[in-house]
C-alpha cells in the first residue's frame, strides 16, 4: 500500500446538543431511536464528506442538508485530497446549475439533444431487434431444411457401445 493513497480517518465522539436529549434515545436504554440515528448518520456523512471543517456547533441537524461529493473527487476527505476538493450542498448545486443553464441557454440545447438521442436510440434498438429476427428466421429455416434431408437420426444408438 502506498502512503500517498492511504489515509486514516479518526472521527471524534458525537455530541448532539438538543433541547430534549431524551427524545433521541429509546426509553430507559442508551440506544439511539430512529430520530437520533438519523441525526448521527447525517453528522457522520457530512463529516466524512467535508473532513474536519464540518462544525456541528453551527449546524442544526434537523435542518442541515446532506453534503454531496464533487464528481472529480473521491467520497471521503483525507489529508491529501481535502484541500483540493470542494464540497457543496445539494441546494447550492441546484442553484448553480439553474443559473448556469438560464444564463447560457443550455437547458434548451440539452433538451433538444436528449430528444435527438432518444429518437436515435429507439431507431438503433428497432434495427437490432429486426435484424436479429430476420437472421434467426433465415438461419433457422436453413438448419431445419438440412435436418429434414438427413438420412440417419441425430441421436442414433450405435450397437455394441
Amino acid at each position: 500500500m502506498s502512503p500517498s493513497t492511504f489515509g486514516l480517518l479518526a472521527i471524534p465522539a458525537l455530541h448532539i446538543a438538543s433541547r430534549n436529549p431524551d427524545s433521541l434515545f429509546i426509553q430507559h436504554k442508551s440506544l439511539l431511536n430512529r430520530k437520533g440515528h438519523m441525526y448521527a448518520a447525517k453528522w457522520l456523512w457530512n463529516r466524512l464528506m467535508t473532513g474536519p471543517e464540518y462544525n456541528l456547533s453551527k449546524a442544526v441537524l434537523s435542518e442541515d442538508a446532506y453534503f454531496c461529493p464533487s464528481a472529480g473527487c473521491p467520497y471521503f476527505r483525507t489529508v491529501t485530497n481535502r484541500h483540493s476538493c470542494q464540497v457543496i450542498t445539494e441546494e447550492e448545486w441546484q442553484r448553480s446549475t439553474r443559473t448556469n443553464s438560464s444564463a447560457n441557454g443550455v437547458s434548451k440545447k440539452q433538451s433538444k439533444r436528449r430528444e435527438a438521442i432518444k429518437q436515435h436510440l429507439i431507431l438503433v434498438i428497432t434495427v437490432i431487434v429486426v435484424s436479429a429476427f430476420i437472421s434467426v428466421t433465415f438461419f433457422g429455416t436453413i438448419f431445419y431444411r438440412n435436418s429434414l434431408k438427413a438420412t440417419k437420426p441425430r441421436f442414433e444408438a450405435t450397437p455394441g457401445v
